[in-house]
């Protein structure tokens, strides 16, 4: 399965090595799914990471980030998003919509109340057989999964 990973995943599954971002990030290494990303998405991973303030509570270095970096960009399937009409509350995160109808995914992983919680969303995701989950909800749905 293609699921795309919003940027306050990939960031929490860096800072926090044994919450469940991290497990998901794992779960992502070990095969279990493919991470669809864009260059768009990859450039705000970083911009946060290498925000002073966060840079500097969590002591990344610059070399810690660029690896988190070259991973997630290798071991990701690459891709540019689609124009979609669908517009969320916040139009900054439109393109992870675009971004699962480019990359085929079937699942965006959030914590965003606006992907999680708009009501005019469950439309357009059933229309492109895309589903939006948590992270806890979607570790369960590989856990049924393999089962």
């Amino acid at each position: 399965m293609r699921v795309v990973i919003d940027t306050n995943i990939w960031v929490s599954a860096t800072l926090k090595p044994h919450g469940h971002p991290a497990k998901l990030k794992e779960a992502w290494l070990d095969g279990r799914f493919e991470s669809v990303i864009s260059l768009e998405l990859l450039e705000e991973i970083i911009t946060v990471l290498m925000r002073p303030r966060i840079k500097d509570k969590y002591e990344l270095a610059s070399d810690e980030i660029e690896v988190t970096r070259k991973v997630i960009e290798q071991k990701s399937i690459l891709e540019i998003p689609a124009q979609v009409e669908f517009k969320l509350r916040d139009p900054h995160d439109n393109y992870l919509l675009g971004l699962a109808v480019a990359g085929q995914a079937g699942c965006i992983v959030t914590r965003d109340g606006d992907l999680l919680g708009d009501d005019a969303l469950p439309n357009f995701l059933d229309k492109n057989k895309i589903r939006v989950m948590s992270v806890q909800r979607f570790l369960d749905f590989l856990d049924e999964q393999a089962n």
